[in-house]
């Protein structure tokens, strides 16, 4: 029970992250209807918009890898 609550607060600081910094989030990968957002084991964001991706450290505002873009 612990670990789903520990979850949930995770997942309610990067939603009210991302929902404050959706500017600088499309500044980064680019205008996107839809993005696909995943917290990854060691606590860095995955945004995954069109064909681009990146591993984002919400922490610090900074960008750890680009990923190739999709063909």
């Amino acid at each position: 029970m612990a670990l789903f609550f520990k979850q949930v607060v995770m997942v309610k600081a990067i939603e009210r992250f991302v929902s404050s910094n959706l500017a600088l989030i499309t500044a980064v990968i680019g205008a996107s209807p839809e993005l696909l957002l995943q917290i990854t084991d060691d606590g860095n964001l995955f945004i995954f918009a069109n064909r681009d991706s990146i591993l984002f450290n919400y922490r610090l505002n900074r960008v750890v890898k680009t990923f190739p873009r999709i063909p």
